[in-house]
């Protein structure tokens, strides 16, 4: 049985959407002795709750709505939040995994829509994150429960996890909570509430004050749920959100053509199939990387790449580097012959020009004679020296100080990124002692998911 429980405007106060990818889920804690989810599930019929039931994916319908919200809040310029997993627990270790790896899918997909994942597990956040995480998605927000004083403790699991924002529910409330200075600090987010339902638990004022009033001093945003409460608190305690509404114009993306999907079809199926030559695949994802027949339903063309077609961004580019080598010699007459693998055109990459490219290969081609062209004897009969093939020490220098600049920025929008940290270290070597310190042999694959903010 699959379910189709979704809604288009959500009951959540501080979401506009809810998603529902499964349903099911296992009583974990005091919050969840009235669990409404269950009682959901179980009016639907289908969903038991416990350890070892199994849990129940949602309909094809369902899963179909979040493209559909993405594209109104782009066309309505107007970021949208979806509160996920109302009915079960995306971090739920009985869930099937291959269902949460189509929920991060989603997730990115879906850049205009922010995702706001709340687990009473927060011990298993870190194993069930995609590989292309690194330092979080600018559209998700972790979010744990904390019902209790006791349950306070999930919050130091949770910073633990690499995130771009952080929340804690503190709902439904059960009694005075304190947080940890230390912690609060590093939230981005506090939603706190009472427990709803004929048999809800009461929630005192004074407990949400009292929480208001450490966000208030640590400057951290305080939104109350006033759902089913009767409490208006005399108008003290705010609904804010960390996230920002508005989707500038430079993120609008225009939809693709009927030609642009054709185009962007036949690529795709180039690329899969290979078609013997690397110069076809290098060619096809050099037209979606330039028409750009990735943004419908990507933020950007490493992303695409990593997500369809399983490519890392180094890999992509080599292909595309190495096909316009071969373009650029194949435009000029009077080339002997052609590289004949992609080894030997990748050699080729690093002189820009179709020019400079053409006159190295006439000279390997000479020095070659008979023999095989490898990719060893393409660097070997190319290496520097007094001709000026290699950059000057104030070329290197300049561009060495480039990557540092890009490396610093993404160390700063995204702290967890240990490689950018140990690049630096190494390029600062470099600029340091440019005429002796080695250039590093490949650059860092640095690439990080550039999901609306």
């Amino acid at each position: 049985m699959q379910f189709f429980c979704m809604a288009k405007y959500s009951s959540v106060e501080w979401a506009d959407h809810t998603f529902n990818p499964w349903i099911g889920c296992t009583k974990v804690s005091p919050g969840c002795t009235q669990c409404y989810a269950e009682a959901e599930g179980m009016r639907q019929g289908g969903a038991a709750w416990g350890r070892g039931k199994p849990r129940v994916r949602s309909s094809k319908a369902a899963w179909s709505l979040p493209p559909r919200w993405n594209q109104e809040a782009m066309e309505g310029r107007r970021r949208r939040r979806v509160f996920c997993a109302g009915l079960s627990d995306v971090f739920d270790a009985e869930a099937d995994p291959a269902w949460r790896a189509d929920l991060w899918k989603l997730i990115r997909r879906t850049p205009f829509l922010d995702w706001l994942l709340l687990t009473k597990r927060p011990e298993n956040i870190a194993a069930m994150l995609p590989g292309d995480w690194g330092g979080g998605w600018a559209n998700v927000c972790l979010m744990t429960s904390v019902e209790d004083q006791e349950r306070t403790a999930r919050i130091p699991v949770l910073l633990e996890v690499p995130a771009r924002f952080r929340g804690v529910a503190v709902e439904p409330l059960l009694g005075p909570v304190k947080v940890a200075a230390k912690w609060l600090k590093q939230l981005d987010w506090v939603v706190a509430g009472p427990e709803t339902g004929g048999q809800a638990r009461p929630t005192n004022a004074a407990w949400v004050r009292a929480l208001q009033k450490q966000c208030a001093t640590a400057r951290v945003r305080f939104f109350f749920t006033k759902r089913g409460s009767g409490m208006d608190l005399d108008g003290r305690v705010s609904q804010r959100s960390p996230f920002g509404r508005s989707i500038p114009e430079r993120e609008i993306v225009p939809p693709l053509t009927p030609e642009e999907r054709h185009r962007l079809r036949c690529c795709e199926k180039t690329i899969r199939a290979g078609m013997g030559t690397f110069v076809a695949v290098g060619t096809a994802l050099m037209e979606i990387r330039n028409a750009r027949l990735y943004r419908q339903s990507y933020p950007s063309f490493e992303a695409y790449v990593h997500a369809v077609l399983a490519l890392t961004r180094p890999r992509a580019y080599q292909l595309i580097d190495s096909a316009q080598v071969m373009r650029d010699l194949s435009a000029i007459v009077d080339i002997p012959a052609l590289p004949q693998n992609e080894g030997q055109a990748r050699e080729l990459c690093r002189w820009k020009t179709p020019q400079e490219r053409a006159e190295k290969w006439r000279r390997v081609l000479t020095a070659a004679g008979d023999g095989p062209v490898t990719a060893k004897f393409i660097r070997r009969t190319l290496a520097p020296d007094s001709t000026g093939d290699a950059d000057s020490a104030e070329e290197t220098a300049r561009r060495v100080a480039a990557c540092l600049a890009r490396l610093r920025h993404l160390v700063t929008e995204y702290p967890a990124e240990a490689k950018a940290l140990k690049w630096i270290s190494r390029f600062e070597e470099i600029l340091a002692e440019p005429a002796e310190a080695p250039a590093p042999k490949a650059m860092p694959e640095l690439w990080l998911p550039g999901f609306g903010g």
